[in-house]
Parts: C-alpha cells; structure tokens; sequence
C-alpha cells in the first residue's frame, strides 16, 4: 500500500494571540549524534519507545507557554509500511502539511524509493504568547482519516499518539510517536487493521515545547485540592477548639 503524494506549505493566518513568521528556506538537520540520542528509544518492529528515563506526557497539552522563536520538528524514524503525512495546527487553526510522504531508505522498515533522511527537520515557525501544538497523523496520505493527540476524536477512539520529555544535547525535547493502523491490538474484522500499537509508525522529536506529565494534576486542579484541604484542616482545628 504504497503512494506518492505531492507535498505543499499552506502560510498561517495570523490569530491575535499568535504570530507566524515563514522560515521554510531554512535546511533543517539533526547531527548524526543528536538523531542517535533519540534514536536509542525506538525499538525494532512491534515494540513501542523504551527508555527508563523517558518521562510521559498527555500529547494534548503540548505548548510553548511563553511563545517560540523558529520552532523546530525532526523526523527520527519510521516503522511502517503506509507512506504517511504529518499535519500540524497552532492553537486549533487550520491544519498545514509537514511532510507528506514519511519514508526513508534507512527507516525501520526501509523504502528504497523514500524522499527522506532520518533526523530530517523542518521549520514550524514563530510565535508569540502561549502557542499550543497539535499533530496529525494522515495515515496512507488520507485525505479524510486524522489521527491526532485526543483519543475521542480519532476514528476508533484510541489513543494513536504518545510523547515523552527527553533530555537531548542539554536542551528539553519532546519525543513523539504515532501508531497508524486502525483498532484495538489485533483487532480484526469491519475497518479493524491488526493494529500491533506499537506507537513507532512516525517518530519525531520537538524542539524546547513542554507539556504536563501524564499523572500530574494541572496547576488549576492542584489549587483546588490545596484549597479543599485548607478548608478541611481549618474545619478540624475550629472542632477542636470548641471541643476544647
């Protein structure tokens, strides 16, 4: 199930709260030894990204808070036999295509006719103010199918988007992987594809974007919990006291 599709840049139309600044005449290219940090955590076919020191993140809440002078995404490695395209969209804008035919002749799963080098970047601009990140996944080059960081909105209602905090040539990363087949693990039958979740079908790493850890309340609910134990301790000690 291999296709060829032709690969364009739609320019942003610049909101109030983010500004975009075109920078594709930029080459973009990881050093052989900054691919292979992130390399190290992709694994061979039907093994997801494995690291120890590898932080999870909830790939919806992917943003730079402060704004990002010439944001940066790296194509690391692929493990898939779709040729699929990467979409991106700044603070739920219109989506604009990053690469439309991700395959290599040195990827996981090697395309001898892949447009692609491993660690090949390209430049998603600048911004200005709190700049949310999402990617979409456009399995095959679909032209209807998305697969993107929120599990309800994807056409299965399954996760199909994981990201890790990296430490990478002293600067923070993130790492992302995409998993491109339709369905639960192994799942036959209807649209199912036998989907082996591996999250390795697109990996690529981000340029100094943050995003909450998986597990740890946002700083709005951790001020609540704060304040309802407030209002508890002072409730037990005014008991206390009248008891007294």
């Amino acid at each position: 199930m291999q296709s060829k599709f032709l690969t364009g840049l739609i320019i942003a139309t610049a909101s109030v709260t983010s500004i975009f600044y075109t920078t594709t005449a930029r080459a973009l290219q990881l050093s052989n030894s900054m691919w292979a940090e992130f390399n190290q955590y992709v694994q061979q076919e039907r093994l997801q990204l494995q690291g120890a020191e590898l932080l999870e993140l909830d790939p919806t809440s992917l943003r730079w808070a402060n704004g990002v002078n010439d944001a940066e995404i790296y194509f690391i490695n692929e493990g898939a036999s779709f040729r699929n395209a990467l979409y991106y969209s700044v603070n739920n804008g219109p989506e604009q295509l990053i690469w439309g035919d991700i395959a290599s002749p040195n990827s996981i799963i090697k395309e001898a006719n892949g447009p692609m080098s491993l660690g090949q970047g390209f430049s998603l601009g600048s911004y200005q103010g709190d700049t949310q990140l999402s990617l979409f996944l456009a399995p095959n080059g679909s032209n209807t199918r998305r697969y993107g960081a929120v599990a309800e909105n994807n056409p299965d209602g399954l996760q199909h988007m994981v990201a890790y905090n990296v430490k990478a040539g002293g600067e923070n990363w993130v790492l992302i992987g995409f998993e491109d087949l339709f369905g639960a693990k192994g799942a036959t039958g209807g649209s199912n594809q036998k989907s082996d979740r591996d999250f390795n079908d697109v990996v690529v790493a981000i340029r100094g974007i943050e995003g909450t850890a998986v597990g740890v309340p946002e700083p709005s609910a951790m001020l609540a919990l704060l304040g309802v134990g407030s209002f508890l301790g002072l409730r037990r000690r005014h008991q206390s006291t009248n008891e007294a």
